[in-house]
C-alpha cells in the first residue's frame, strides 16, 4: 500500500543529513503523494506535523538545500489541508500551538518567496475559527501584521518576484481579516496567480539541477 510506502520513507528521511541528494528525494516522494488522505492519516500517527515544523525552522537556520526547505513547507501546508489533520489538531493541542510558533518563526526567517507563500498558507488552516481555544495565546493576526508590515517594503527586482510580493500580502490580508464567515474560496481566489496550487494542493515541479542532459 502506497501508506506504508510513505511512512518507510518518513523514516529515511529522518535519518538523512543536511545535503544528502537523498534527503531532496524523499521530501519530494512526499510531497508529491500529500493529497491522498490515507498517507497523510498513517503519518500523522507517525508524527509528521511536530517533525515538518521543527525541520523548517531548523532547515532554514541551518541553510539547508532551497529544494528541501521548499518541499517541507508544501508538504506540511498539503498535510494541514486534510481533515483528518485537522481533527488530529483539535485533539492535540500542544502540537498545534508549536506547530504555530514554528511556521510564524520559519515565515520570518525564510528568505525566498515560495516557502514563504507555503507557510502563510498552513497558517489558514491553522487559523480557523474551530483552534479559538488554542490559538488565543498563539497571537497568530499581530505576528503576520508585523511580517506584513515588513516584507511590504521589500523590493522586488522581478515581475515574478513582484507577483509573489502580491501574493503573500493577499494571504497576509486573508489571516489577519479571518472571520467565521471565511471559505476556502477565499485562500483559492487569492491564489490565482499561483501556479503551484491546484485545488488546494501544492504541486511541485522537479528539481533542476538533477536533471541531467542527455543529448
Amino acid at each position: 500500500k502506497v501508506g506504508s510506502i510513505a511512512e518507510r520513507v518518513y523514516e529515511i528521511l529522518k535519518l538523512t543529513e543536511k545535503g544528502q541528494v537523498l534527503q531532496r528525494f524523499c521530501f519530494a516522494f512526499l510531497q508529491k503523494i500529500s493529497y491522498k488522505e490515507e498517507v497523510v492519516e498513517g503519518l500523522l500517527v507517525s508524527g509528521i506535523v511536530d517533525f515538518l515544523g521543527k525541520w523548517i525552522v531548523r532547515g532554514i537556520k541551518e541553510k539547508a538545500h532551497y529544494f528541501c526547505i521548499e518541499y517541507a513547507c508544501a508538504f506540511l501546508a498539503n498535510v494541514l489541508r486534510h481533515k483528518s489533520c485537522f481533527n488530529f489538531l483539535i485533539d492535540n493541542d500542544t502540537i498545534y500551538k508549536s506547530t504555530v510558533e514554528n511556521v510564524i518563526e520559519a515565515i520570518n526567517t525564510a528568505e525566498s518567496e515560495d516557502p514563504i507563500k507555503h507557510l502563510l498558507i498552513c497558517l489558514c488552516y491553522l487559523n480557523k475559527a474551530d483552534f479559538d481555544k488554542y490559538k488565543i495565546d498563539c497571537q497568530i493576526n499581530e505576528k503576520i501584521s508585523s511580517f506584513k508590515s515588513n516584507f511590504m517594503g521589500k523590493k522586488m527586482e522581478t515581475e515574478t518576484k513582484k507577483v509573489a510580493q502580491k501574493v503573500i500580502l493577499g494571504l497576509c490580508d486573508y489571516i489577519c481579516a479571518y472571520s467565521d464567515e471565511n471559505d476556502d474560496s477565499q485562500v483559492n481566489e487569492i491564489l490565482s496567480n499561483y501556479k503551484k496550487v491546484d485545488n488546494q494542493i501544492i504541486n511541485l515541479e522537479a528539481f533542476q539541477d538533477e536533471i541531467v542532459n542527455t543529448s
